[in-house]
Formats: C-alpha cells, structure tokens, sequence
C-alpha cells in the first residue's frame, strides 16, 4: 500500500481524496427517495465541478465505488487518481473490494482537503479515522457549484 500510493503521491505532496460514493447508490429509485442530493452525486462527471477540481486540488485521489469504464476513463482524463491506476489492475471490480485501500488512503494519506459527495454513513468514520491518526483535515462537501465546508459531527 505504501509503495503503491508513494508511487503516485509522494508524503508531502500535498493529496486531496474525495469519497465519491456512487456505484451502488445510483439505482432510480434510491435517487428519488433522497432529498439531500444524490442524482447530483449521480450526474454525468463531466457536468458536475469535479472536472476543474482534478486540476485545481491535484494530486486528488477519487475513492468511489463506481466501476464502470467510462466513467473511470472520465476521471483519469481528468487528471484525477483512482483505485485501478494506483493499486493496479486486480480485478477488483466491487465497492468492498476497494474499499479497505480506499480507507487507508483516505484516512492516512490525506493531507490538504477530504472532500465528500453522495452521502454516505462512512462518511463521519473516515473523519474519526483522520483525527484518531493525528491527520485531521478540513471536509467539504461538493455541491454542483463547488465545494463548501462540512462538519462530519453533524454529518
């Protein structure tokens, strides 16, 4: 896991990540029942602000559970990382297989902004993470015009 994320941000480079929890969130109906704003966090990347951020916060790595080729082309485009880039092709192709690298690079690599869209519970637990590893950071949540701040305790 070091060698791997040392690879493509170096400590002291400065890493952003945003949780972008999607792949299993995005059904129709889940979109509907959420009045906080979950098609936005399902839109097409290219119409949402994440696009300008890749280049504005970069390195920014993108934990999300979304899968889906073009959408992984997107963000890599983007000049964004994600989980195939820098663990590699292993075939994990889930949101939990991804997931524990995901936290660990969230939590412990982290160094300038953790920023958060599409709701999740895990949310709050990656912030307690930050602060019980003495990596605390600010949080912001995406919105369709930018990036506002958060408080996770109210999360």
């Amino acid at each position: 896991w070091i060698e791997a994320t040392g690879a493509h941000f170096s400590p002291g480079s400065g890493l952003s990540t945003l949780h972008w929890r999607r792949g299993d969130r995005c059904t129709s109906a889940q979109i509907s029942d959420d009045p906080s704003g979950r098609a936005f966090a399902c839109s097409d990347f290219d119409k949402t602000p994440i696009p300008a951020m890749c280049a504005d916060n970069r390195p920014l790595y993108i934990a999300t559970d979304d899968f889906d080729p073009d959408f992984q082309a997107s963000l890599l485009r983007a000049g964004c990382f994600t989980y195939p880039q820098v663990f590699g092709n292993t075939g994990v192709n889930d949101a939990f297989g991804s997931f524990l690298l995901d936290i660990m690079t969230m939590s412990m690599r982290t160094e300038r902004t953790f920023f958060v869209l599409g709701g999740s519970s895990d949310n709050p637990m990656l912030a307690e993470l930050q602060d019980a590893l003495g990596t605390p950071v600010p949080v912001k949540e995406i919105t369709p015009t930018g990036s506002v701040p958060v408080s996770m305790s109210s999360a």
